[in-house]
C-alpha cells in the first residue's frame, strides 16, 4: 500500500466558465484531511449570489457550447480520458487526502468514473436521431436537444466517481454543468 503524503493546496476559488473566482461571501471553509487531521486547503463558502453568478455565466456560454457538434464535444471527453489516465496517481492521492480513502480505493472510484467518460465518447454514434414514415404523408422525427444548464450535488463518500457519472454525459450532449461538491470533500 502506498503512503499518503501531506500536501497543502492553499486557498482554492470557485471555477466558473474557465476562471477562478472568489466567493461573494468572502468566507471560506477549512478542508481537513482525515489522514493528518490538518488543514490541507480552504475553499469558498459560496452563497446564493455565487450560484446566481455560475448560472448566469453558464447560460451565457450555453448557446455556443450547444451549437458545437456532438463529435467536437465528445473530443473533449477523449481529452479528459487521456488526462485522467496520465494523472491517475495524482488524482487518487488528492481523493485520499480529501476523503480518507486508501489510494487503491480512490483509484477504483476514478476508474469507475472513467468508464462513463469512455461511454460519453461513443455518444456521437448513439445519438444520431431517427426518422420514420408512420403513415401516408406523416413522418416522425426524433432529435436530441440539450436541456441547457444542469447541476449535480455530490456526496462526500464518492467525490470523483459520482460527478463522473453526471458531468461527461451532460457536457457531451451539449449542456453546461454546475457542480456542488460536498463541503466535506470539495477538492
Amino acid at each position: 500500500m502506498k503512503s499518503i503524503q501531506f500536501q497543502d493546496f492553499g486557498e482554492q476559488k470557485n471555477w466558473i466558465t474557465g476562471n477562478h473566482q472568489n466567493s461573494n461571501s468572502g468566507n471560506t471553509i477549512s478542508v481537513i484531511s482525515p489522514y493528518f487531521d490538518k488543514e490541507i486547503a480552504t475553499v469558498p463558502d459560496s452563497n446564493y449570489s455565487d450560484l446566481d453568478n455560475a448560472v448566469i455565466s453558464a447560460k451565457k456560454v450555453f448557446p455556443e457550447w450547444a451549437s458545437r457538434g456532438i463529435r467536437d464535444r465528445a473530443d473533449v471527453m477523449f481529452n479528459l480520458k487521456s488526462i485522467m489516465e496520465k494523472n491517475l496517481e495524482e488524482l487518487a492521492h488528492l481523493i485520499a487526502l480529501d476523503n480518507g480513502k486508501t489510494i487503491d480505493d480512490a483509484k477504483g472510484s476514478i476508474l469507475r468514473g472513467k468508464e462513463v467518460v469512455e461511454f460519453a465518447t461513443s455518444l456521437p454514434s448513439l445519438l444520431s436521431g431517427d426518422s420514420s414514415a408512420v403513415g401516408a404523408g406523416v413522418t416522425c422525427t426524433m432529435t436530441h436537444e440539450p436541456l441547457g444548464v444542469v447541476a449535480g450535488i455530490t456526496p462526500f463518500n464518492f467525490p470523483a466517481m459520482v460527478p463522473l457519472w453526471m458531468i461527461p454525459l451532460a457536457i457531451t450532449v451539449g449542456n453546461c454543468f454546475i457542480l456542488k461538491p460536498s463541503e466535506q470533500t470539495p477538492l
